[in-house]
């Protein structure tokens, strides 16, 4: 089997001013915006449900960011951190809800610095075609429409993951990294968002959309300012288990950062 491409978790912004809540593009359909529900009251993020997007991570999950991309809004290192933070999240498997862990064995992470390399992803929000990937797996900031927020771009080799992309929006003002801020008012939260998107580089899809289920970080609903995904839910990780066995002989690695002198 040839290499594949699927895009995934395109979140689609400006259409929601009304309800306060951004909701992602129905990866399944004609590419048109699902619906505008009210974000869910209260939330669970105990709720079990997932979906999984069918390949896997196979190996060591290097990544590496375009740093010099960030736009000047924000701070790089806060930045760079929020995204490794988000990296280990999901490649550590874990949630705050009771007896949810059950000792899903990712691959290792590592982040292997800075680099000058674009994600995969147009303009206009599509992926380049599967014969212009490098097995690189990178984070930047670049343009997309409006009421796009970020794109994943995940190639697939054989059933494994072989490279993942995550474009994020560079328009002024679309993130923050300090959600709690009183001035927050109509940023995501960076943090959480890169939490989603890499939940989408390890496999998982979006969960349907209801009461139950809107505070998993898969969900395909985020309210601005809000910092709840930063933390897997029930369901985040039970997918995860699906995809990452305990069974699985891949060891359980910390994630880690590449300590370069």
């Amino acid at each position: 089997m040839g290499r594949g491409v699927r895009r995934v978790g395109s979140w689609a912004a400006v259409m929601l001013a009304a309800t306060g809540a951004t909701f992602l593009i129905n990866d399944d359909s004609d590419g048109t915006p699902t619906p505008p529900y009210e974000a869910p009251h209260p939330d669970n993020e105990c709720a079990t449900a997932y979906t999984l997007d069918g390949p896997r991570q196979k190996d060591t999950f290097t990544w590496v960011m375009d740093v010099s991309s960030v736009p000047s809004y924000l701070d790089r290192a806060q930045v760079v951190r929020a995204v490794d933070r988000a990296t280990r999240t999901v490649a550590e498997a874990t949630s705050s809800c009771p007896g949810s862990n059950g000792g899903a064995r990712l691959p290792r992470v590592l982040f292997a610095g800075p680099t000058e390399h674009q994600a995969n992803v147009t303009p206009a929000s599509d992926c380049f075609p599967p014969d212009n990937t490098d097995g690189i797996n990178v984070v930047s900031f670049g343009r997309l429409p409006a009421d796009v927020v970020a794109v994943t771009c995940t190639y697939t080799y054989r059933g494994d993951i072989w490279q993942t992309d995550v474009m994020l929006n560079d328009g002024q003002g679309v993130f923050t990294t300090t959600p709690d801020d009183p001035a927050c008012v109509d940023s995501f939260d960076l943090q959480s968002v890169m939490t989603h998107e890499r939940g989408h580089s390890f496999g998982l899809g979006h969960v349907p959309v209801g009461p139950a289920t809107g505070a998993l970080t898969m969900s395909s609903m985020m309210a601005r300012c809000d910092a709840s995904a930063r933390t897997l839910g029930a369901g985040d990780v039970a997918g995860l288990m699906q995809i990452y066995p305990p069974s699985d002989l891949s060891p359980i690695v910390p994630a880690t950062r590449d300590r370069r002198p």
